[in-house]
């Protein structure tokens, strides 16, 4: 005999596990085009002094042969991935403010 309680049983769990919102990054639109925006106006030495504050592990970093433009890509999907946009917003304005 099928056990129907069971099946009720999953799928309510799975209907739980579908209605979880992913975790936000606390970054909102406007920042991350602050962010963008921000990328944009840095030069090759700011890459790496960026790379160096955000604390970005040594395994994780861009290699320094990598064009300028790819190396900010890295960087973007590695602070995004470790949930440091803000931190990475904090660094750029603080580059830029001096």
């Amino acid at each position: 005999m099928v056990n129907v309680a069971w099946f009720l049983e999953q799928k309510q769990k799975s209907e739980e596990v579908t209605s979880i919102q992913p975790a936000s990054s606390g970054v909102e639109r406007e920042e991350r085009r602050e962010i963008l925006e921000r990328f944009k106006q840095l030069d090759s030495s700011q890459v790496t002094d960026l790379v160096f504050l955000l604390n970005i592990p040594i395994d994780d970093r861009p290699p320094e042969t990598m064009d300028d433009e790819k190396q900010k890509r890295e960087i973007l999907r590695w602070a995004e991935k470790q949930n440091c946009l803000e931190d990475l917003l904090v660094e750029l304005r603080q580059m830029q403010k001096s």
